[in-house]
């Protein structure tokens, strides 16, 4: 499950951000935009990033994941639609 290891190194990009701010933080959302492509479960990723928070400097951390859905344009007539999948034919 890589998903662990991406929030693992999403956790700690955040940690090395925080030390630049001089003020307490109490409260964090963090959010990430999810492509239908990259290989990347948005439920283990949420899952990983729930476990591997405990253990870091941001336990109070909030992940936010938004899917972004496949858009496809047919190089034909240049149509752009939705896929779930990369596809050779247009709609």
């Amino acid at each position: 499950m890589h998903e662990v290891g991406i929030a693992l190194d999403l956790i700690e990009q955040v940690e090395k951000k925080l030390k630049e701010v001089k003020e307490p933080i109490q409260a964090l959302k963090i959010s990430v935009q999810l492509g239908k492509l990259a290989g990347v479960s948005a439920e283990a990723l949420q899952f990983g990033f729930e476990v591997a928070k405990k253990n870091s400097g941001i336990p109070f951390a909030e992940l936010k994941i938004k899917e972004i859905p496949l858009q496809l344009s047919c190089p034909g007539c240049g149509h752009t639609f939705q896929a779930e999948k990369l596809e050779k034919i247009c709609p």
